[in-house]
């Protein structure tokens, strides 16, 4: 067997390629894939390509260039006759009803998968040769028709004869050859459908019947045989206007000399009004057993759609609600319907038309392609019919069934009597159901209230004795569920609130709401606080207490934390007083110096000596060399914090750095006989830093331990690396003295702004900036600061540099 040949017509390469490959795997020859219609039509053009040809061409609807897959349909077959199966991810009706014309062998949607083309080209090569057979029965039949020509004249006075008999029948007759092909019917087949017999003959015996019909027909007429000539069925016609008739039909078989069947004759009744009238009882009479039984409001529901779409004319549709709030209604309920058009109607506002329809109470059926007036969305939805149905519980409107119809204008009346029939069942069953889930949301909303809820809820008899508590009672108690059901409330309070407890009993009796603070007594003896809201209520149809109580150990808590943080404020506001305090006395005294001698200076300028000029001169230059590392720490202390400083990294070896800390203070170490001590495992210990900024915090640890330490003692500067990044290890600087030491409850204060260490506040000075300096830049280096005191006596200033630029950015933004 030859491989049938494909041509793919496909702009989007992706697709054509996996469309190619899933041909091969199907043994399919792929003779040519174009991106556009024009060059899919040269091909066509071109004589050299005549006897190739495909069998079969997959052509994109949606194509780049000027002519669209449709266009190219058109023109491919004015030139050959070939199967042409459209490819598209559109769902436009226009679209499709405008493919529809060019006769295609079918659809694929977008993306395409292997089985999808498999049966699509299997259904086309299949139709394409039924076509071929039918044409060379046609063209065998002609022939057959000129050779019986002469013997047709014959008979055609006794035809005539008969179409007098058929055609004076009330009952429908028609005949149809083995393809179910329509080759005769009488006035009223053709009264039936309203068509005239041109219209009809050559037309399917199926083509106005329902899905489920034409299967059963096919099935029907398939089982006639020489031994079954004759049989009499009941099935569905779809008119015109598209409403369902129900027929009786007697078939017999008509065969030829060999005992094959070469026609069919059918005679047939309208049977619709006794089929309608039992078929809506059955549906009235099983909604009203369903209804009957169903508590669910959304089953109840479904099953009334569902038995309306039973009916055969409506296929969509929806149930509003009316909000007795607002007087809005809103979609609860709905089937058949697109999800852009539900959003559209999912709720108007009491002022809007379709609400006024609802409130007139009265029923309105619509022709949507008739109706202008109505909104685009209803036939962008593709239906033809509307139907709005008001539904009233004690006569008043408290919902509204909208139904639509995508096939059917026209609704036949009978249908619509047993519609409003069904309308009218569902309003007591949903006042009913709507009703019991109210209570049955009203009661797990206060169930899981009840359960989840962190306050304590406990409920006891009028006497105390408990009826029910919640978790959070047996969760904070420490009780089992049996202890508390054998407890009375007074055995988890204090024996002095007892007597306080039953004044409030009786007061909640009366129906007063009262509110005390009291404890409550836990498994383990301890107590927590609560403050208790008591009312009457009842629980079970009984007379009950209800106890509602809140632990407030977390208010406590707060209150505390509220006067720590105040006390904190004062302690902040103390500490900024002293330092006001500090400064102007550091300020002033040095700016008394530098005015009182410059004053003299000029009052006795003629008569000074040069001695005492220079004098006067010393006095200012001291005052000035006093002031200036006050400015410079209020400017280091304010860039810092404003993170305007530049710092300058590099990776060096701290080992320089200590010298040159040590170098800058070797007066003070002089004027107090201390040694400084380096103690360094090895002259290679490196971290990445700033280096003025380090030799800054060296100068003030190393000046704090030289003040604050006694004469002829050692201060002791340790370095070591830290073992966690071996790579770049980070180093630690101790700085050791064998002075007064730091308070225990100060180690951490320090380090705060203008705070001074309660034993050197009188003696040291300054206005306590040093430290809270170098925290800003160890902490810009991404390291730590700390203070220990020494055992056994002075402190140990202590602070981390990191070993590379990566450990600085991860310690400070956490990258």
């Amino acid at each position: 067997m030859n491989k049938k040949s494909v041509l793919i017509i496909e702009d989007d390469t992706i697709t054509a390629f996996t469309i190619t490959e899933q041909l091969k795997a199907l043994k399919y020859n792929v003779i040519n894939v174009f991106p556009t219609a024009e060059a899919a039509l040269d091909y066509f053009q071109n004589e050299y390509y005549s006897d190739k040809f495909p069998d079969i061409i997959l052509m994109d609807i949606h194509l780049a260039g000027k002519l669209s897959g449709i266009e190219a349909a058109k023109e491919i077959s004015k030139k050959i006759d070939t199967i042409i199966i459209f490819l598209t991810n559109a769902t436009d009706t226009k679209i499709l009803e405008s493919a529809i014309e060019t006769h295609p062998y079918g659809y694929l949607i977008k993306p395409v998968n292997c089985e999808q083309l498999k049966v699509a080209i299997l259904i086309a090569l299949n139709q394409k040769r039924l076509e071929n057979k039918l044409q060379e029965k046609q063209k065998a039949l002609e022939k057959e028709i000129k050779a019986h020509r002469k013997t047709s004249n014959a008979l055609t006075e006794s035809e005539r004869r008969f179409r007098q008999v058929v055609e004076q029948q009330t009952d429908m007759i028609c005949r149809f050859n083995t393809d179910g092909i329509i080759t005769f019917v009488n006035p009223s087949f053709c009264n039936t459908f309203e068509k005239k017999p041109v219209d009809i003959i050559g037309q399917s015996i199926t083509i106005r019947a329902s899905q489920e019909s034409k299967t059963n027909i096919d099935h029907y007429l398939n089982a006639f045989s020489f031994l079954h000539p004759e049989s009499t069925t009941e099935h569905k016609i779809i008119s015109e206007n598209g409403n369902i008739r129900w027929y009786q039909w007697h078939d017999q078989a008509i065969f030829d000399l060999n005992g094959k069947i070469t026609e069919f004759q059918s005679i047939g009744r309208d049977i619709s009004d006794r089929k309608n009238a039992e078929h809506l009882m059955c549906v009235q009479r099983d909604l009203a057993i369903i209804l009957s039984s169903t508590i669910d409001l959304n089953e109840a529901l479904d099953r009334m759609l569902n038995a309306i779409f039973r009916l055969g004319s409506y296929d969509a549709g929806g149930i509003y609600f009316v909000q007795q709030e607002t007087g809005g209604i809103e979609l609860i309920y709905h089937k058949g319907l697109s999800d852009d058009f539900v959003s559209e109607v999912k709720f108007f506002k009491k002022n809007e038309r379709q609400v006024k329809i609802i409130q007139t109470g009265n029923p309105i059926y619509v022709h949507v392609q008739k109706d202008s007036p109505l909104p685009e969305r209803y036939k962008n939805e593709g239906l033809k019919s509307l139907a709005v149905i008001p539904i009233l519980y004690e006569n008043k409107v408290i919902a509204s069934l909208n139904l639509g119809s995508h096939t059917h204008s026209v609704v036949p009346e009978s249908q619509i009597q047993t519609i409003e029939a069904i309308a009218s069942q569902i309003g007591g069953v949903i006042n009913r159901t709507f009703s019991n889930m109210a209570l049955k949301e009203s009661r797990e909303n206060f169930q899981m209230l009840f359960d989840t809820i962190e306050d304590f809820i406990i409920i006891t008899q009028p006497e105390g004795q408990i009826i029910d508590i919640n978790p959070a009672v047996l969760k904070s108690l420490k009780y089992t569920q049996n202890d508390m059901a054998q407890m009375n409330y007074y055995d988890i309070l204090p024996k002095n609130m007892h007597d306080i407890i039953r004044k409030k009993f009786q007061e909640a009796k009366s129906g007063k709401t009262l509110t005390i603070r009291t404890e409550l007594i836990a498994s383990k003896g301890n107590t927590i606080p609560v403050e208790t809201k008591i009312t009457k209520g009842r629980w079970n149809g009984a007379d009950a207490i209800y106890h509602i109580l809140r632990n407030f150990t977390e208010q406590l808590k707060s209150e505390k934390a509220i006067i720590a943080a105040k006390e904190a404020a004062e302690s902040a506001n103390a500490a900024k007083n002293e330092f006001i305090s500090n400064m102007s006395h550091e300020f002033r005294t040095p700016m008394q110096a530098i005015l009182h001698c410059s004053k003299s200076g000029i009052k006795n300028i003629d008569s000074l000596s040069k001695e005492k000029i220079y004098d006067y001169f010393k006095h200012i230059k001291d005052a000035g060399n006093r002031l200036m590392p006050l400015l410079n720490d209020l400017l280091d202390l304010s860039r810092l914090e404003s993170g305007k400083h530049i710092y300058r990294f590099k990776t060096m070896s701290i080992e320089p750095v200590i010298d040159i800390a040590i170098s800058e203070l070797q007066q003070m170490f002089q004027n107090k006989n201390i040694q400084p001590i380096v103690q360094m495992k090895n002259d290679q210990l490196k971290a990445c830093f700033d280096q003025d900024k380090i030799v800054q915090v060296l100068q003030n640890l190393l000046s704090n331990a030289i003040n604050f330490s006694s004469k002829k003692n050692n201060v002791y500067i340790h370095v070591e690396n830290l073992p966690e990044n071996e790579d770049k290890p980070d180093i630690k600087i101790s700085v050791i003295d064998q002075g007064i030491g730091i308070p225990k409850d100060e180690l951490e204060v320090i380090f705060d702004k203008f705070v001074q260490s309660s034993l050197t506040r009188s003696s040291s000075g300054g206005i306590a900036m040093g430290l809270s300096i170098c925290k800003r830049i160890i902490h810009d280096h991404g390291g730590l600061i700390w203070a220990e005191n020494n055992n056994p006596k002075g402190s140990v200033f202590q602070f981390i540099l990191r070993g590379s630029r990566k450990q600085i950015k991860k310690h400070t933004t956490g990258g």
